[in-house]
């Protein structure tokens, strides 16, 4: 598996007995390479998480800002982050895991994920799901109701008003809205943030984006196995 034309492990003074620490310096293209090359080693199915599916796993079934909840001051437990990660990358599993036995989703290294990325993809979710599952009932009650529908439709989704996810999981809706990304782009989903990033770019629902073949210290991945 390749990472890149740049050694960022080497400029940072690791070497290649750090078994530990998390792979970086991954493009998209490299990361997919590693899932169909280990689903062949094992024949089981490896992929990278869907958007939605990373941040299903993040947010282990709660709704707040982190896993660990709305205040920031708590995150320093769970993550290595601008406020105490010193600058560099730090070994797997440091830091408590969240309440489904994950380490590391926030902070650390920032995580590919399978989807094209579309700043107002949940929006067009959200107007969407209320067009299908509401029409009748907005037609029935007029615009009070419409405008009522509108915000149910974007907190079910996860949305703010930029439409971006935010309260909500994206998750927290049947399989028949669960959403699997756009079906074209010139950019892929990050999530995660990084021991680089603030508090805010390490929240559940902030949505990072880069070219698949983009590379860079703080860049990794995570995988999923369908089961």
């Amino acid at each position: 598996m390749e990472t890149g034309n740049n050694d960022y492990y080497a400029k940072r003074g690791i070497g290649r007995e750090a078994l530990d620490l998390p792979v970086v310096g991954i493009g998209w293209e490299d990361a997919g390479a590693y899932c169909a090359w280990l689903s062949d080693q094992t024949g089981e199915r490896y992929a990278l998480p869907s958007e939605a599916q990373w941040e299903y796993a993040c947010r282990a079934g709660g709704a707040t800002r982190w896993c660990c909840g709305d205040d920031a001051a708590g995150l320093g437990d769970y993550a290595w982050f601008s406020e105490n990660a010193g600058g560099r990358l730090h070994p797997v599993g440091e830091k408590r895991a969240n309440a489904w036995g994950l380490h590391d989703t926030h902070g650390n290294v920032w995580e590919w994920c399978a989807d094209w990325y579309a700043p107002g993809y949940y929006q067009q979710l959200a107007d969407a799901l209320l067009a299908t599952a509401s029409s009748a009932e907005q037609a029935a009650s007029g615009g009070q109701q419409r405008a009522s529908g509108q915000r149910h439709a974007a907190n079910a989704l996860g949305i703010d008003a930029s439409g971006n996810p935010a309260g909500a999981s994206v998750m927290q809706q049947s399989a028949s809205v669960n959403p699997s990304g756009p079906e074209s782009g010139s950019v892929r989903v990050i999530r995660g943030g990084s021991w680089g990033s603030t508090a805010g770019g390490c929240r559940s629902v902030y949505r990072g984006r880069g070219e698949p073949s983009y590379r860079r210290g703080d860049l990794g991945f995570r995988l999923s196995r369908t089961v």
